[in-house]
């Protein structure tokens, strides 16, 4: 007991050593330290001024601004007087309720705090008060340490030695981040519900209150899907639950005013800020608001980044970028003004500058109006704030001309001092004090231009200003045509070459009970064309034909890899049933007795057109192809709405030639009737009773005793297999950069599903590239947006790395290259043929510069575009080469996906999309610095007028047929069109075939090369092949078709002869058009 006493008494005095020495610690950090502000800072004008501290965004090279977080204009100061009771209380309630009572410290707040800290091993929480966050938000935090948590301890003492508790909770609610640049209560009440800060309801300001510390986390504009959006309008309930019990058990308010407020649930309502932020830095937002970066800042100690003046260096390039822009903005204010659809600017502010470059598109303030003797409008000048500008005589008369009517009926009458004028500015030049000015009218129309180079965005321009929404990332439109060549590098895959000849006129496509009728959206096609001519001409049938015939030339293991990677393969552990039941749940391919009998018939049919393909007879191997079993008849009927030429092709299938040969062979046993000989009686093209014959001797019968669902019977149940190549086109395109969720049916390629612009683009990277890209933030296809990110003292805390990895072989990307460069030789581009060129450095030779693209228009004229890519100077190959490409896309539409036509006016993508996609190529071609690194002495470049593509498989010249692609054998530059020849594995032209023939019989060798088969005498094929136009067929009538070769491993196509070559200027119309009624944009209503 005497021991006890001992220890407790020195115990007792060194507590009260401790507590004696913590007395003039205590005086010194709670009493004499916050009334000292030894660096000036807490004052109302500093504390202001540091608000408005931003975190800075730049170019790519690190040294130009593309803007800035959290600058002052995007902020509506309110004083604490006119901030809703309801807010601050929430506030209160939900954050720090011994607010109105502590002095800047909580020890309850801090000992909660320190006891997680222990708990966790490292710091976590700070327990920090109103007003220390106020502080920590306004002044930033190097890092999370005692050492800062003590530093803002007496900041936070400081603070509220020097201001009220009002002006403190007036500080902290003009300055949390809301969305974009904006900041602060009056911002939020105007983002999240379109209402001014005195109209909010209880409700409305709790949510506000308690969404200040990441409001991101409840933001449902924002997201990406409708999941996450979902997510966020429950996290944003569960904090609004938390926020109003919070304020009951405080006694703010009563649990009926609770109820009351948690009866209906909160009624977002998205309202603009005057300001808008770049939809480049939107993005830029996004990223750094995502789970990536906010891991990386956590670990730097950064809360808010927005505060925390970083210097973020994007991908972005500052030429590109303004290449981009004036691009689109002349491409779409001429589209307008052709049809002098003028109107004035739906802005209420002019723009405020100080300078301009020429380009620029500004809002202005009408100053002064100059007339003439007669009053007629002669000038203007406008004022941009300090900047000024000047509409002169001249380019009151250019407008005139551009809007085709009387300036004073046009414009004058709509003008006055003060009004608001669209003008681009015309020269960086001042004249006489003034920047020369172009008046551009308001645009209707909208559109969106983007570019990315190895995985890296260089220039995105999201709208005609680019500010509000993202029509390179947020739009999601059918952007047509330019989904086909997803389709043909995916063939290309599977075995296709680039010279493998598509049907292109029959036209009927079954998939179970639904049928699909694709028709040519231009005249002079040709019946049938090779993948290349399919791409360069744009052709809808053939590309759908692909379709169906996608996985034909695979082996049963490679088909059988492809079901599983797609999960309609059978899995190890499932029967017979159970796969049954899932493809009947899942896919809806139900396995009938009928369906068994369907699988038998096309074994048999495929077997036949292979033997007629190695007989040379293409164009019937074609028509085996074609037919149908013949289900359903009656639904193709009714759908087909009785079109006399696709009621001929329903009408060719199996079930129904049955009963015509039964009839034959029941008419065979009556011998006083004469009849003709079965290969004479046609059914369709070159398909005769005699073939139907063949055929039917060919079918086995249905086995019992065969399990059908396994993988050799799979592949050749119909449904199936187009269902698989559904699948397969799609998870393809998501592979290559596309994540919309896409609808499977047969007009896939024609563009049916909605996507955005930069993922399509991606995609054209990947397939003349062969690689997708991974950045350190992003997944797979994801692009970049974020090249380093320093904070405020200049250490690099971020700086991205790109990763590649190859997807589709270089045999592959030089076959889609040279499609995709044909589309501008001979196809639906080359009105930008010669355009597109580059300029040796002396100004003194210019030369064709090999663009690759292709066109874009969805079936009622909603949305036009053009895709494609500049190839890139590679070391390496001492030449362009598609191992790195500028990968553009370019679209023009309106928001409210009106059609772009009018009567006989209409606008495709050659002519809406492809301009703007030009002209910034164009450019880009300069700010690559190419003219630099071209060798424009070399003598084949000179001759050829154009800069070399170098292409690794590339072996020469071909001529092909300018109407269907097929090569023209010993043809001359009259009477085809160029194509380069790539060595594709299989296959060798027939140019070869006969070099190799000749060398032969003249030295008695035989060379490395392939003998050609025999060729057929001139027959119905071979005439067939050669782009003849058929009648509609008819039952019992000869009628001539198209020939193609058969999928699994074709034989050379039958030589055509040189076909007529089509009109360069009116071939891709649609019928009834001409050239001088070309497509034309419209105005809208």
């Amino acid at each position: 007991m005497r021991l006890f006493s001992k220890l407790f008494k020195i115990v007792a005095a060194f507590a009260l050593v401790g507590l004696i020495c913590c007395i003039p610690a205590y005086i010194v950090v709670f009493k004499i330290l916050p009334t000292q502000d030894p660096d000036n800072q807490f004052n109302r004008s500093t504390i202001l001024q540091v608000l408005s501290g931003e975190t800075r965004v730049y170019y790519n090279d690190g040294e130009e601004l593309l803007g800035a977080f959290f600058d002052a204009n995007h902020r509506v100061y309110v004083p604490y007087g006119d901030i809703p009771a309801n807010i601050v209380n929430a506030l209160i309630a939900a954050e720090d309720a011994g607010y109105w009572t502590h002095s800047g410290f909580s020890i309850y707040g801090f000992t909660r705090a320190m006891i997680s800290n222990l708990k966790s091993g490292h710091m976590r929480q700070g327990g920090s008060t109103l007003t220390q966050q106020a502080v920590k938000n306004i002044f930033g935090r190097e890092e999370r340490s005692i050492k800062e948590k003590g530093k803002e301890l007496i900041n936070a003492l400081r603070m509220e030695k020097h201001f009220s508790k009002e002006d403190i909770l007036e500080f902290y609610l003009n300055q949390f981040h809301v969305s974009g640049t904006g900041k602060g209560v009056a911002i939020a009440a105007q983002y999240f519900f379109n209402k001014e800060l005195k109209d909010l309801t209880l409700a409305e300001c709790a949510f506000i209150a308690g969404s200040v510390k990441g409001p991101f986390n409840y933001d449902p504009f924002i997201q990406r899907s409708a999941e996450r959006r979902e997510k966020a309008l429950a996290r944003g309930k569960e904090r609004l639950e938390y926020v109003l019990g919070r304020m009951v058990e405080e006694n703010y308010i009563s649990e009926e005013e609770m109820s009351e407020a948690l009866a209906k649930p909160l009624e977002f309502n998205h309202g603009n800020f005057r300001f808008s932020v770049s939809t480049m830095l939107e993005r830029i937002e996004e990223k750094l608001d995502g789970e990536f970066f906010q891991k990386k800042f956590e670990a730097e100690g950064i809360e808010d980044w927005r505060k925390a003046q970083l210097s973020i260096t994007t991908t972005i390039d500052a030429r590109s970028q303004d290449a981009a822009k004036t691009a689109l903005q002349a491409n779409i204010s001429g589209l307008q003004m052709q049809l002098g659809g003028f109107v004035l600017p739906k802005a209420q502010f002019a723009n405020r500058a100080q300078t301009a470059r020429k380009g620029d598109y500004l809002y202005g303030t009408v100053d002064s109006i100059m007339v003439d003797e007669q009053g007629g409008l002669k000038a203007l000048t406008l004022s941009f704030g300090q900047l000024k500008g000047m509409v002169s005589e001249a380019s009151v008369k250019d407008f005139a001309k551009k809007a085709g009517g009387d300036v004073n009926k046009i414009l004058a009458p709509q003008l006055k001092k003060g009004a608001i004028l669209l003008v681009s500015i015309m020269d960086d030049k001042l004249v006489d004090g003034f920047a020369p000015c172009q008046i551009e009218t308001e645009p209707v129309l909208q559109g969106a231009l983007f570019a990315i180079q190895n995985g890296n965005v260089i220039a995105s321009q999201g709208g005609f200003h680019n500010t509000g929404f993202d029509r390179s990332f947020k739009a999601v439109r059918q952007l047509g045509s330019s989904w086909k060549p997803i389709l043909y590098a995916l063939a290309l895959k599977y075995h296709w070459n680039y010279l493998d000849m598509l049907e292109n006129d029959f036209n009927v496509f079954q998939f179970t009970n639904q049928f699909y009728f694709p028709r040519p959206d231009h005249k002079n096609k040709g019946d049938v064309v090779s993948i290349a001519w399919s791409a360069t001409r744009s052709e809808n049938i053939a590309s759908i034909w692909l379709l169906e015939h996608l996985l034909d030339k695979l082996s049963l293991e490679e088909f059988n890899d492809i079901a599983a990677v797609n999960d309609m393969a059978r899995h190890e552990d499932e029967d017979t049933k159970k796969f049954f039941e899932r493809l009947r749940d899942k896919y809806g391919l139900i396995l009938k007795e009928d369906t068994k009998r369907e699988i038998e018939f096309t074994k048999a049919r495929d077997a036949l057109a292979e033997r007629y393909r190695l007989e040379g007879k293409d164009a019937k191997a074609l028509d085996v192809l074609n037919l149908r079993y013949g289900t359903f008849n009656d639904i193709a009927v009714k759908q087909s709405k009785k079109d006399a030429k696709t009621l001929g092709f329903i009408k060719h299938n199996y079930k129904r030639y049955s009963e015509i040969l039964r009839e034959r062979q029941a008419q065979e046993l009556d011998p006083s009737i004469v009849l003709p000989p079965l290969d004479s009686v046609v059914l369709l093209n070159h398909f005769t009773l005699a073939d139907m014959k063949r055929l039917s001797t060919m079918i086995e019968p249905v086995d019992s005793e065969v399990d059908y669902l396994d993988a050799e019977h799979l592949r050749y149940w119909p449904d199936y297999r187009r269902s698989l190549a559904f699948a397969e086109y799609a998870r393809f395109a998501k592979e290559i950069g596309i994540h919309q969720k896409l609808q499977k049916v047969f007009s896939m390629p024609l563009g049916v599903n909605d996507i955005t612009l930069a993922e399509i683009s991606t995609a054209y990277q990947t397939l003349l590239t062969g690689k997708v890209f991974k950045c350190l933030d992003g997944d797979w296809t994801d692009p970049c947006f974020i090249k380093e990110i320093k904070n405020r003292d200049g250490k690099v805390i971020f700086k991205n790395k790109t990763e590649s990895k190859v997807v589709l072989g270089d045999t592959i990307t030089s076959q889609v290259a040279v499609m995709l460069h044909s589309v501008f030789v001979n196809g639906t581009a080359r009105s930008q043929y010669t355009h597109i060129t580059v300029t040796s450095p002396d100004k003194a030779i210019t030369l064709r510069y090999p663009a690759l693209g292709k066109t874009g228009t969805t079936n009622d004229y909603r949305n036009v575009a053009f895709l494609g890519a500049l190839p890139t100077y590679v070391n390496e190959k001492n030449g362009i080469s598609t191992d790195s490409v500028i990968a553009i896309g370019s679209y023009v539409g309106f928001d409210d996906n009106k059609p772009l036509k009018s009567g006989r006016t209409r606008i495709a993508g050659a002519s809406g999309g492809l301009p703007q996609w030009a002209d910034f190529a164009k450019k880009e071609i300069d700010i690559l610095g190419l003219p630099e690194k071209i060798d424009f002495l070399d003598i084949s470049m000179l001759a050829a007028g154009e800069v070399p593509l170098v292409l690794p498989n590339e072996r020469g010249q071909l001529t092909v047929d300018p109407m269907t692609g097929s090569i023209i054998a010993g043809g001359s530059a009259e009477q085809g069109r160029p194509l380069p020849w790539i060595e594709v594995p299989g296959f060798t032209p027939p140019q070869v075939h006969a070099a190799a023939a000749e060398t032969a019989a003249e030295n008695g060798i035989m060379v490395s090369l392939p003998m050609p088969a025999a060729a057929p005498a001139a027959t119905a094929d071979s005439a067939n092949a050669a782009g003849a136009t058929p009648s509609a067929p008819a039952e019992g009538t000869t009628s001539e078709g198209a020939a193609v070769a058969v999928p699994a491993q074709p034989a050379q196509p039958a030589q055509p002869k040189a076909a007529a070559m089509p009109k360069d200027d009116d071939w891709d119309l649609p019928e009834g058009f001409d050239s001088k009624s070309a497509f034309v944009p419209i105005e809208a209503d």
